[in-house]
């Protein structure tokens, strides 16, 4: 369903991790959800390392499952090789 969303938003001339970056400035973090965590880990790069892991202290523990799923999946900021 993620991907579906994310080839969506690319369709449409929109960036997905920027939908992410900004469902997860305005959420509380109470209100931060597993999906929303792997969604970034999987549309965003390294420059949202700091947000992920401030989510394995999150108190749902899918929430901080997510978030070292996500840590897993982050890709090299673009236009910077290597990983």
């Amino acid at each position: 369903m993620r991907e579906v969303a994310r080839w969506v938003l690319r369709s449409s001339g929109t960036d997905p991790a920027t939908v992410c970056r900004a469902r997860a400035e305005v959420r509380s973090p109470l209100r931060v959800t597993p999906a929303l965590v792997l969604g970034l880990g999987e549309c965003g790069d390294l420059t949202d390392a700091a947000w992920l892991r401030a989510q394995l202290d999150h108190p749902h523990t899918k929430v901080h499952r997510a978030a070292a799923r996500a840590l897993d999946r982050l890709k090299p900021p673009a236009g910077r090789a290597g990983r």
